[in-house]
């Protein structure tokens, strides 16, 4: 007992409750720091509130865990064989957690190259979606047309594309229809196909490609790229009743077999 009031006397104890709580007022302040800056950001998901949580999370694990550290020197606690375990103890977690590193690490490389934002229509890697959240080990995408969630590990994302606003429609016809009449025929009725709901913008380009048994015409849509699944089958079904409406038929691939008659 009086070892105890002795140390509570000592110099070591007042220094070390003046370092406990210096650490625990910048713990506070950087708190209040933190979030004075993500109220400043709209999206509670956009990458920069995450990217600043991160930080200032790793700020105040290294003001503790320096505090504590100067704290066991002023008390003469050897240290030296604790930082030795924990070297050792630190490569076996290493191994253990490199795929979650790598997320960390690429997560990193998104926010920094600004491969997509949350609410971004983007293909990854194959996958086409709208990104639902993101964070520094993971990216969940919402499929466009049935909303599905799907999450991806960031140290698997190895292609991104922006899908762009518009699209395009080639509808086959045949050679037979006169192409003057096609051309005002679609020319015409870009307003009608423009009505359709989320349609921004329809512009008809003209002829694109002469096939084997077709020729193609190509029609332009411009509309919101999270709709765009919706929005084009809208506008098939809209051009399916144009063509139907004008007695146009789509033609079917023909083969054509030629045969040689076998002189006698």
């Amino acid at each position: 007992m009086p070892e105890i009031l002795n140390y509570l006397k000592s110099s070591r104890f007042i220094i070390s409750c003046v370092i406990f709580i210096v650490c625990v007022v910048i713990c506070a302040i950087l708190g209040k720091y933190k979030k004075k800056i993500t109220q400043k950001i709209e999206s509670l998901q956009d990458p920069k509130v995450i990217i600043t949580r991160r930080l200032f999370l790793v700020i105040r694990v290294f003001v503790i865990a320096f505090g504590f550290l100067i704290i066991c020197q002023i008390n003469g606690v050897n240290l030296m064989s604790v930082i030795a375990g924990l070297g050792i103890a630190s490569a076996v977690v290493g191994l253990a957690l490199q795929d979650y590193l790598k997320d960390v690490i690429m997560g990193i490389h998104i926010l920094s190259d600004k491969f997509f934002t949350v609410g971004e229509c983007v293909e990854i890697n194959g996958r086409e979606g709208i990104v639902v959240s993101f964070n520094l080990t993971t990216t969940k995408l919402g499929d466009l047309n049935d909303r599905s969630i799907t999450t991806i590990c960031n140290r698997n994302i190895t292609e991104v594309h922006r899908i762009r606003s518009r699209f395009v429609v080639d509808i086959p016809l045949s050679y037979d229809e006169d192409f003057e009449r096609i051309h005002k025929l679609f020319g015409d009725n870009c307003e009608r196909i423009q009505k359709i709901e989320d349609v921004k913008e329809c512009r008809f380009l003209g002829t694109e490609n002469f096939g084997e048994s077709s020729i193609l015409y190509r029609i332009l849509i411009l509309c919101d790229s999270t709709k765009k699944a919706a929005v084009r089958r809208e506008v098939l079904y809209e051009i399916q009743k144009i063509l139907d409406e004008e007695n146009i038929v789509i033609p079917y691939n023909q083969l054509d077999v030629h045969f040689d008659k076998e002189e006698n």
